[in-house]
């Protein structure tokens, strides 16, 4: 996959990255494994309420509210960038 190279995707990616980081570490897991396109859930152990957390964090820092349809998309932190940077040029019109 290659990454969108605008600069709100990566400010919503470092974002999301860091968050992720920070949820991993709370859980005892080892953060310094996470890359953008560590699968969350199966390389970095991040579980469903680990990946809740994330989401509320993600949409309370970019004012965008995610659909529960796109919830699957949730895998990597590139992955949930890429959603965010969909719905908030969406929800900006």
């Amino acid at each position: 996959m290659n990454e969108p190279q605008n600069k709100n995707y990566q400010q919503v990616r470092d974002y999301v990255y860091n968050m992720a980081r920070e949820i991993i570490e709370d859980m005892g897991g080892e953060p310094d494994k996470l890359t953008t396109i560590s699968h969350l859930k199966v390389s970095a152990g991040v579980d469903s309420m680990g990946l809740i957390e994330l989401l509320a964090r993600v949409e309370k820092q970019f004012r965008v509210s995610i659909p529960e349809h796109e919830f699957p998309k949730f895998s990597t932190v590139q992955n949930i960038a890429e959603v965010v940077c969909k719905y908030q040029k969406e929800q900006a019109r």
